[in-house]
């Protein structure tokens, strides 16, 4: 696996291998137990890094990555979430009764409850 490690610098760690049925906190590498394994998710890992790149190898269908020319921090102002929360509780709050009213109306209709 490479890690970035400061500025242009890569190392790689090594496979770890882990059974997470009898160890979920993952404090046991089981890789030398499963070689076969390894090498299948190693394999996986390849075909994928060859597709898409890596930290110091750009694959075949890797894309540029995204950048915005004016970057700002969105923030929701208390009194627009005030508003937009009572918006969702009134579409909510409309949404309920129409289900209650369908049903009833469907009950009435259906005769199974007395209209």
């Amino acid at each position: 696996m490479i890690e970035p490690h400061g500025r242009g610098e890569v190392f790689r760690s090594p496979a770890l291998l882990s059974d997470l049925d009898n160890d979920i906190s993952e404090a046991t590498d089981v890789s030398a137990q499963n070689p076969q394994i390894v090498k299948r998710l190693l394999a996986f890992a390849e075909r994928a890094r060859e597709d898409i790149g890596d930290v110091d190898h750009p694959g075949r269908n890797q894309r540029p990555a995204g950048e915005v020319s004016n970057p700002m921090t969105l923030v929701i102002e208390k009194r627009e979430m005030r508003s937009s929360n009572l918006i969702v509780r009134t579409i909510f709050s409309l949404f309920l009764f129409n289900l209650c009213y369908n049903r009833v109306h469907s009950l009435i209709s259906h005769r199974e409850i007395p209209g």
